[in-house]
């Protein structure tokens, strides 16, 4: 599947779907701000990170499969609505 312009008829504008790369910053950098978060916010939980079986690679422009940044994206967002829902604070 290619990613190009798209054109809306109605409202007669072009726009421009993301590109995969484009994709895997954004997810990245979701990931980045939820886990600093997660430090700031849940030391404790923070400290649990290590535990779980994805990490994200220092590179800059890393080749990382999609789901798996989604899926990692949603394990955290998970970890963090449990906290807060048993013990407080606030929501993502």
């Amino acid at each position: 599947m290619e990613f190009g312009p798209v054109r809306h008829r109605s409202l007669n504008t072009t726009w421009h779907m993301p590109d995969k790369k484009q994709l895997q910053r954004e997810l990245v950098r979701d990931i980045q701000q939820l886990t600093n978060r997660l430090r700031n916010e849940f030391p404790e939980l923070y400290e649990r990170l290590g535990e779980m079986p994805v990490t994200l690679p220092d590179d800059p422009d890393p080749d990382v499969d999609m789901d798996a940044l989604r899926n990692y994206l949603g394990s955290l967002r998970n970890i963090l609505e449990q906290q807060i829902r048993a013990h407080g604070g606030n929501t993502p």
